[in-house]
């Protein structure tokens, strides 16, 4: 509960980042500190912002 916890705090899917635990063992035990839920690769968004950035013209 409490991975799962930390997994809600730091915004990663807890079932995601499990499973990927669970298919990446040898790569999670080379480099543990790579694969804690605040180092957890995030996906990225795509949608375009809803306006312009500042500065930015129209």
């Amino acid at each position: 509960m409490s991975l799962i916890h930390t997994c809600r705090l730091t915004r990663v899917n807890p079932f995601a980042y499990l499973l990927a635990l669970a298919n990446h063992p040898e790569e999670v035990k080379a480099r543990p500190s790579a694969w804690l839920p605040w180092n957890y690769p995030k996906p990225e968004t795509t949608a375009a912002p809803d306006h312009d950035p500042p500065g930015q013209p129209a």
